[in-house]
């Protein structure tokens, strides 16, 4: 009743939709049906966001200044994070991995990283409830009607980390086709290490395990560039629900070369199932990497 805020799980479909008569928040799958509730709340502001990454919903409350991360099976909160003064939007942004949180009583912006820390804190122009991303580029929207306005900022407030231009694609693919890594190598420019590689694994119950791999001894003897040849990562899979946290240095570029074979789920399922689940055919050798290797073509196994 009165449906005010609806958030969208971009992973199954599932609808977060809050009543602004009840402050019921119920969850409905493709087809509208009712499959739980997260409960009621006594906000009059609340925003959703799916997390791509940690494969969760995150939630505003503009009442209780905190977010909340939700399960996505249980739709029960999991884990709260004091924010600001206000929180009345919430957005996702897939060019650094942050999450942003408008506080409207303090006019700033809280930064979320994926282990729900608090990374900084923007200062934009004032705004009211809008707040919108860029899912090409690094750019930040938010609106203010009191004065018609809309404040756009970039880059320029903070720190960001640019990738190659098929990583997102091939997030998505490994997510629908799996893979099992044998060893990896990691090229690094200049002199600066990557002295750790921590390995989040997140269950579908929403609980964490971290494993955390040195990097110190991992200098491969065959090169005398800044290289590791990592082999206690052998047996790892890549499928949308470990992430990779390392640290990487100003102005450094981080190359990774996982030696690796993938499943083709596609392959495997039945028709119902692939449409059910979403699982497409894997995209393959970028075309990209085989324009580098014209005059010596690649070793399969590389891949």
């Amino acid at each position: 009743e009165e449906a005010r805020t609806i958030g969208i799980n971009a992973d199954n479909g599932d609808l977060y939709i809050h009543s602004a008569k009840t402050g019921e928040i119920n969850v409905y799958d493709l087809l509208g049906s009712l499959k739980g509730t997260v409960g009621s709340v006594r906000a009059s502001i609340v925003s959703f966001v799916y997390h791509p990454v940690k494969k969760r919903m995150y939630m505003a409350l503009d009442s209780t200044n905190s977010v909340s991360e939700l399960d996505p099976t249980t739709f029960r909160a999991i884990n709260k994070i004091n924010v600001g003064n206000d929180p009345v939007a919430i957005a996702y942004n897939q060019n650094n991995g942050l999450l942003y949180v408008a506080n409207r009583g303090d006019q700033n912006i809280t930064r979320l990283d994926v282990k729900n820390q608090i990374v900084d804190t923007i200062d934009p122009s004032s705004f009211g409830i809008g707040l919108a991303i860029s899912t090409k580029k690094d750019i930040v929207a938010l609106s203010n009607s009191s004065n018609d306005t809309v404040v756009i900022f970039g880059e320029e407030n903070g720190p960001t980390v640019t990738v190659n231009e098929e990583y997102f694609e091939y997030r998505e693919d490994f997510q629908h086709n799996p893979t099992l890594i044998s060893h990896l190598k990691i090229v690094a420019s200049g002199n600066d290490r990557i002295n750790a590689l921590q390995l989040i694994e997140s269950s579908v119950t929403g609980k964490e395990s971290c494993k955390t791999i040195s990097l110190s001894n991992h200098q491969s003897p065959q090169n005398f560039g800044n290289v590791s040849e990592v082999f206690d990562i052998g047996g790892d899979l890549i499928d949308g629900h470990i992430s990779w946290c390392f640290k990487i240095g100003v102005k450094q570029r981080i190359t990774f070369l996982i030696y690796h074979k993938q499943f083709e789920m596609y392959n495997v399922l039945p028709e119902k199932s692939r449409i059910s689940t979403g699982v497409q055919m894997s995209k393959g050798i970028p075309a990209s990497w085989l324009d580098n290797y014209q005059n010596e073509p690649p070793d399969e196994s590389d891949y």
